[in-house]
């Protein structure tokens, strides 16, 4: 077992965990169900949004009012109200706001922001990891096409 170090997160106690030749005998299997995507609802996409919203608002809360609270607000309103058909665009759509955001905050700051701890760059770091946290194929082409790396069509 090897621990990951995350640039944030690193409560989670990542790590790789490599088992070879490990066998488990049939009556101590507990369960085993075959990841479905077809299974996965909203309200399971939503959680991880939740986190960029989360970022999002501590950069609002130390930037002083700005345009990022309007958007705060309707960005949430996008994942309350998102269904499995445009979750993915409403998940980008609040990770890309949290990047930009955390890039404000860390202007408003100043040079103080490039020191390891401060607040502006823990929160860069929380943004960037959560545009690939939980992240799915049409949540990353979302985020990229919003980011402005694929064709806008």
């Amino acid at each position: 077992m090897t621990r990951h170090h995350l640039s944030a997160l690193n409560a989670s106690a990542t790590v790789r965990l490599v088992f070879n030749s490990l066998s488990v005998e049939g009556e101590r299997m507990v369960s085993q169900i075959p990841h479905d995507p077809s299974r996965e609802t909203p309200e399971g996409l939503r959680v991880n949004g939740s986190l960029a919203l989360g970022v999002t608002r501590r950069c609002c809360a130390l930037l002083g009012t700005s345009p990022f609270d309007d958007e705060l607000v309707r960005r949430r309103s996008d994942l309350d109200s998102a269904t499995m058909e445009n979750m993915a665009q409403a998940r980008a759509g609040a990770c890309e706001l949290a990047a930009r955001a955390s890039h404000a905050l860390a202007v408003y700051r100043g040079s103080s922001s490039v020191i390891s701890g401060d607040i502006a760059e823990r929160t860069a770091r929380e943004a960037a990891l959560l545009l690939t946290f939980g992240s799915r194929p049409a949540i990353k082409q979302a985020l990229l096409k919003d980011l402005g790396a694929t064709s806008q069509s």
